[in-house]
């Protein structure tokens, strides 16, 4: 009889036990499927967050002005922006805003200079032209493999500074090709020269005489 009654009391622990784990396992299932719920309701709009702002991204690329879109200058023309630029044939033609003076070269007489005077508005549209092209970024400026050489040829060479750094550029015209730098430069100096020559104190300078060969 009392062995009857253990078996019974045995058989009852078994099903509570079983009932047991049968409760925790659904509880579980339970719990698996509202995280996977809140997953998908966090995940589709965060989604849709991402893609709206790559859209919005490429977007403002495309609206941004050519050579503008990585320039590390800033946007307006820091205050302490100037600039010194030697070109021609031995380097004797000189703007320089640091000092504010203009060297022209006479060739045969030697060099004659002026004060030079650039107005604000001179200066920002030189900077504008500078950021245009990210003149800070530019680093190929001579060409690796040259096919050829030529006589004369100017030599021109950069210091440039803004935003409390200074930095130095510089490109010959000794060989036959110029790099998409180089010309980038030379066309920014030929903008700022033809400027310079229409001041009334370079055109009261003497004229060069004699020429290179």
């Amino acid at each position: 009889m009392q062995s009857k009654r253990n078996r019974l009391r045995q058989r009852a622990r078994l099903q509570a036990k079983g009932i047991q784990l049968a409760m925790l396992l659904l509880i579980m299932a339970l719990l698996l499927a509202s995280c996977r719920t809140v997953e998908e309701m966090a995940g589709t709009p965060m989604k849709e967050t991402e893609e709206h702002a790559a859209k919005e991204t490429e977007e403002q690329s495309a609206k941004r002005p050519e050579g503008q879109a990585n320039s590390p200058m800033p946007a307006e023309m820091p205050d302490d922006f100037a600039f010194a630029v030697q070109y021609g044939v031995t380097s004797k033609n000189r703007i320089d805003t640091f000092e504010h003076r203009v060297t022209k070269d006479l060739v045969s007489d030697g060099t004659a200079d002026a004060e030079l005077q650039l107005s604000r508005e001179e200066l920002e549209s030189i900077y504008a032209k500078m950021r245009e092209m990210n003149v800070t970024g530019l680093a190929n400026l001579n060409v690796e493999h040259p096919s050829c050489q030529q006589i004369p040829y100017t030599d021109d060479s950069w210091t440039i500074r803004l935003g409390g750094k200074q930095y130095y550029l510089a490109w010959t015209g000794k060989y036959c090709e110029l790099t998409q730098d180089a010309k980038s430069l030379q066309e920014l100096r030929d903008y700022i020269a033809a400027m310079v020559q229409k001041k009334e104190a370079y055109k009261q300078l003497p004229t060069a005489r004699g020429g290179y060969d």
